[in-house]
């Protein structure tokens, strides 16, 4: 299979449309040109089938996930406390799902100095069931470098245990906005669409998990055009801990990109 894939694609819960998304996903694999990331919400049925197709894929259960409190990670002991209620309310969500799928209990929902101890007791309690966790879901623009070694414990923990960190990296806000900016461009690439380099670059090197961009295009969320994301594929073929990112967003999302579907399976059958 082709290692110059980097492009996914980010799934809502799908209705009519998982056949089709499947069905181009293995398309593509046997064709030996595998898409790289599948992130899926609630859809385990989907999730285990991208699973045999895709090189990496991740399952989140929205209305599990919103059970997570930032709040309550004050100290060591209600960070590992939270982490046990929320693996507990993830059960029923991840009953019967691949135990090739990376499980990510939380998304957008910041950062503390108490959170390593958070990720570091959900890693444990996702190996417990022969899962793997994706950490945090980081929202565009967070955390800063200095943030995100408050996690080294936890990105040390990972790295060896074959977990992955989570970041969303959309293209440029301009003066606060979203915008058409592409993810390529030079003048705010390092901030935004390439924005794991600086938080990589700011921890050891045993503090580099594999990394999933698990939500990226351009901020407005509008279709980018397949020039922009064959460079940005380009881009993280440098970064050797990339897995891959995940477009946004396809099936039943509002943004519904599901148009771009032919065009983006022609552009990683070239890759």
């Amino acid at each position: 299979m082709a290692t110059s894939i980097k492009l996914g694609w980010h799934i809502e819960t799908t209705g009519g449309v998982s056949a089709n998304l499947f069905a181009t996903a293995k398309r593509l694999h046997d064709a030996g040109h595998m898409l790289a990331l599948a992130v899926v919400i609630d859809d385990v049925a989907l999730a285990n089938a991208m699973a045999t197709v895709c090189r990496y894929v991740i399952f989140r259960s929205y209305p599990a996930g919103q059970t997570f409190r930032m709040g309550n990670l004050v100290d060591t002991q209600s960070s590992i406390a939270e982490a046990n209620k929320v693996w507990a309310n993830h059960q029923g969500a991840i009953l019967n799902l691949d135990k090739r799928c990376f499980v990510q209990t939380r998304n957008e929902a910041g950062i503390n100095e108490f959170d390593s101890d958070y990720e570091i007791r959900i890693q444990q309690l996702a190996e417990a069931q022969g899962y793997r966790s994706g950490m945090a879901g980081d929202s565009v623009g967070t955390p800063t470098p200095t943030q995100w070694q408050w996690r080294i414990p936890a990105l040390r923990r990972a790295f060896e245990h074959g977990h992955a960190a989570v970041l969303h990296e959309y293209s440029a806000f301009v003066n606060g906005k979203p915008s058409n900016t592409p993810l390529c461009d030079p003048a705010t690439r390092d901030y935004y669409g390439l924005r794991h380099r600086a938080l990589y670059a700011s921890v050891p090197a045993d503090c580099r998990p594999l990394l999933l961009i698990g939500e990226s295009g351009l901020s407005t969320v509008n279709a980018d055009s397949m020039d922009d994301l064959r460079g940005y594929n380009a881009l993280l073929c440098e970064d050797a801990y990339v897995g891959g990112m995940a477009y946004y967003g396809l099936g039943a999302s509002q943004y519904n990109l599901n148009g771009q579907l032919p065009a983006i399976e022609q552009l990683v059958m070239s890759l």
